[in-house]
């Protein structure tokens, strides 16, 4: 297995009484982030290029509506990849931003 030596923040948006955007259910997950660039497919079936590639093994729901923030930065999700083992569990979790 993979050692998971780094954190993320998996959030979604959402607006106070003012308008202003918040961050609402956010959770710190354990990650391992890998810069490169691919091209991936976004939810629309478009090819658009991803610059940085997160795999956890946390058992999470990831809305591609959520943000990602890692060292300060927050990041769209453009797409994700589920990996399963023989029966069918999931085992790990790969975000494309």
């Amino acid at each position: 297995m993979m050692t998971i030596y780094q954190e993320c923040t998996i959030y979604e948006v959402a607006r106070d009484g003012y308008g202003k955007p918040i961050k609402k259910n956010a959770k710190t997950i354990k990650c391992r982030v890998k810069e490169n660039y691919q091209l991936v497919k976004n939810r629309s079936a478009v090819e658009v290029v991803s610059k940085m590639e997160i795999m956890t093994f946390d058992d999470i729901t990831i809305n591609p509506d959520f943000k990602v923030e890692f060292e300060g930065l927050e990041y769209t999700i453009l797409s994700t990849k589920l990996t399963r083992n023989t029966l069918g569990e999931v085992v790990k979790r790969v975000v494309y931003v």
